[in-house]
């Protein structure tokens, strides 16, 4: 059986098995390439955030936050100024930054599971 070997199959190699993870600090949010994959993300790609019954949601939408490139690895991000202290409005955690693990679609949404 021959197999070719190539650097993006040994980048799918390396992220077997870790998840995706959307990333809330003060000064915007950043998706790690999982992320990127498992949601389609592009520049100029848009989303929201939003919050009912004690869960926090990821949804693709065509207004809210618009998705760029950024940083060495040019990994999507959002720039919004504040953005954990809001977000800790809900948790109550007093952290300046968030980790949150994005769960598979489910009635137009994605669950953020804090990790």
């Amino acid at each position: 059986m021959k197999i070719e070997i190539t650097p993006k199959v040994v980048e799918l190699f390396n992220e077997e098995g870790k998840p995706a993870i959307m990333t809330v600090g003060n000064k915007g949010i950043t998706f790690n390439k999982i992320a990127e994959r498992h949601l389609s993300l592009k520049p100029d790609s848009k989303f929201l955030l939003e919050f009912e019954d004690g869960i926090l949601s990821y949804k693709e939408s065509t207004e809210g936050f618009t998705v760029h490139l950024t940083g060495k690895y040019q990994l999507p991000s959002c720039t919004v100024q504040s953005l954990a202290k809001y977000i800790d409005k809900f948790f109550k955690k007093n952290l300046n930054t968030f980790r949150f693990e994005i769960g598979e679609f489910k009635e137009g949404k994605r669950k953020l599971t804090l990790v």
